[in-house]
């Protein structure tokens, strides 16, 4: 799959004309919960906010490179 920059959300983005590199937040500042039957990965360190919560469900993986 191709990434686009239609794919991308506002704290996500590609930052070269050619799409070579993909920039990603190193915060997370909101409760999230990762979507149940999809893994998911994050280039460390990654940040929580205070009294924020990261949900991983059963059976799903999410990697800090």
């Amino acid at each position: 799959m191709a990434i686009t920059r239609a794919f991308l959300n506002s704290r996500t983005r590609l930052s070269t004309s050619d799409n070579a590199i993909l920039e990603l937040s190193d915060d997370v500042t909101q409760n999230t919960t990762n979507t149940t039957g999809k893994n998911a990965v994050s280039v460390g360190p990654l940040t929580l906010a205070s009294g924020v919560t990261l949900t991983i469900p059963s059976g799903q993986v999410h990697v800090i490179l």
